[in-house]
């Protein structure tokens, strides 16, 4: 036999595609050479491969070896081939039964010695393999394979090659009774207990988690919009299995994948220096960036205004679609990004803009300036808007013990998660229009007082809808499914401009 196929995957985006690679053996002066589109990384595999059979006891054959990569017109990149061109030389040259072949697809980087070595994106190419029926071959993979329900065997060389015997692991990933991901318990988040007062921006932020509502917050400097921020991820609602999946296969295909566990509320929060493809994803290959990142859970961009204006303007589709679609001259890689959007700001350069005491010395100029650079498309996108004002200092010096813990806030979340899966809605922040404004939900008394206020506060037709939903959140943490006009008047203080804020 001098020919021989063996499946392996390549990763789009978050998606594995499937790969067959072809090996013949021919008469010819001994060499290898690997066709179908395959960059640096796949072409090396050359050396990689031949040091590898050596040092396992296989034999290199002395013959021309052609590796074909299908389909050709396909980009072939990454390390994760290297396994599966020495098994389909092995296979080709009759070093190893065709029975090792069956029903399988092999993933996984060679050292010189022989050893199989893990790749990026193990999460989506176990679940091709769980799709496709194949069992996955590699090294490091029982995990992901445990996460998608996937057929695998573990090898960590070539020699182990020759034995046949699948193994699967069974690992409990759901909760029985609430279908959500069981949570890392070596997983610890920031406790509201380390804030003193700011009770009105906690429970802000206690709406905002509880609907996933994007919220802005602005303050002089010192106020803790950073602080309270960071502990968001203490109060948001455990991830479903099937989020928790999801998330774990955008970690899986990154390179920023380190300290993230299974089950754990994704919390980026982006230097405002970064770049667009560092914020949106790109580059080559194609690589999520932090909005996919915080996928399912918080994307907190400190010092908004800092943040490059293209970099700003680029988010609003993805806050819009909750994906981003990257499109190049020949693919188009598409990342999920449906994350909650927290961010801070001062109100002006100085940062005291609105503090007593005429504290501020910028002009009107210099103001407007630095807060167009948000732009007004972007902070339409803002569900919410809370001003974080100082705590005096006698309270600060004082610890009076009426501190908000995080576990408390959980449990009022908790029981609108409860109401509104008994009720049959969704998010607030992803409640049709169309069963908003049923006259069952919403009172015409609430719809009037929206009405006023949305005239008063000149707001768009996006934040009129985005302040319904978040009476709508209100309305749930209150355990009722009619929008009452306190619900109304409460969302409609969360919709003010940072121009209209005044001490």
């Amino acid at each position: 036999m001098s020919y021989a196929v063996v499946e392996t995957a390549t990763l789009n985006g978050i998606r594995a595609q499937r790969v067959q690679v072809e090996v013949h053996i021919t008469d010819g002066l001994p060499s290898l050479k690997i066709v179908g589109l395959a960059d640096t990384a796949v072409q090396e595999a050359r050396e990689r491969v031949f040091s590898a059979l050596k040092s396992c006891g296989l034999g290199i054959p002395q013959k021309r070896v052609t590796v074909n990569l299908a389909p050709a017109p396909l980009k072939k990149h990454g390390t994760g081939f290297d396994l599966a061109i020495a098994v389909g030389i092995a296979l080709a040259s009759n070093q190893l039964p065709a029975r090792v072949n069956e029903g399988t697809v092999f993933i996984g980087e060679l050292s010189l010695t022989g050893r199989v070595r893990g790749v990026s994106g193990l999460v989506a190419y176990a679940i091709y393999a769980r799709d496709n029926n194949r069992t996955f071959v590699g090294n490091e993979a029982g995990e992901s394979c445990s996460l998608a329900d996937a057929k695998y065997r573990e090898v960590r060389s070539l020699g182990e090659l020759m034995e046949t015997e699948t193994t699967t692991r069974s690992q409990t990933i759901v909760s029985e009774k609430s279908g959500e991901a069981k949570k890392d318990t070596a997983c610890k988040y920031l406790d509201f207990s380390d804030i003193v007062g700011q009770e009105l921006v906690i429970r802000a932020l206690e709406i905002a988690a509880a609907g996933r509502h994007n919220l802005l917050l602005i303050g002089p400097p010192g106020t803790g919009k950073t602080m309270l921020a960071s502990r968001i991820p203490s109060i948001m609602p455990p991830l479903t299995a099937q989020e928790a999946l999801e998330t774990a296969l955008v970690y899986s295909v990154s390179e920023r994948q380190r300290g993230y566990r299974f089950g754990q509320v994704p919390f980026r929060a982006p230097h405002h220096s970064a770049s667009l493809i560092g914020l949106i994803g790109g580059g080559h290959p194609s690589s999520p960036g932090e909005v996919s990142l915080a996928h399912n859970g918080v994307l907190f961009l400190d010092e908004l205004t800092q943040f490059a204006p293209s970099a700003l303007q680029a988010l609003r589709t993805p806050i819009q679609d909750g994906r981003v679609s990257i499109v190049r001259a020949q693919t188009t890689v598409e990342f999920p990004s449906n994350f909650l959007l927290v961010a801070a700001s001062n109100p002006c350069p100085c940062g005291y803009f609105g503090e007593p005491g005429d504290r501020c010395k910028c002009s009107e100029s210099n103001i407007a300036t630095y807060q167009n650079r948000v732009g007004g498309p972007l902070m339409d996108r803002f569900d919410m808007v809370c001003w974080v004002r100082r705590v005096g200092s006698d309270r600060l010096l004082h610890d009076d013990n009426a501190r908000i813990f995080s576990k408390d806030i959980c449990g009022d979340i908790a029981r609108a998660v409860l109401f509104r899966r008994e009720a049959d809605l969704d998010y607030g922040s992803r409640v049709a229009k169309k069963q908003l404004v049923d006259d069952r939900m919403l009172s015409q008394d609430a719809k009037d007082i929206l009405i006023r206020g949305a005239f008063k506060e000149n707001l768009s037709s996006r934040a009129l809808l985005k302040t319904l939903r978040v009476a709508r959140t209100i309305a749930d943490l209150k355990g009722s499914y009619r929008i009452d006009e306190a619900c109304i008047y409460e969302a409609l203080e969360y919709r003010s401009d940072w121009n209209n804020i005044h001490v």
